[in-house]
């Protein structure tokens, strides 16, 4: 989920605004993603289950977010 939500999210940033994804969005992103699907949910809703792994899941994906995003996308 977050690694789509950071390619995403770049695109966006790119393609309106021009402007890159700095570390520290994909930081802010990453925790935004894990406390929302991790925390509120399972708060507002016996439907949703709080799970470590799913965490480490999204950890995961933003660090593949960083292994794969272009070069010619990283700010100088």
């Amino acid at each position: 989920m977050s690694a789509l939500a950071l390619h995403l999210l770049a695109a966006e940033r790119y393609w309106f605004f021009d402007q890159y994804m700095h570390s520290i969005d994909i930081i802010i992103t990453t925790v935004f993603l894990a406390i929302v699907s991790e925390v509120l949910f399972p708060y507002l809703s016996d439907r949703f289950v709080a799970d470590v792994l799913d965490v480490l899941a999204i950890i995961l994906g933003s660090l593949w977010y960083v292994i794969t995003r272009p070069h010619s996308h990283m700010p100088e």
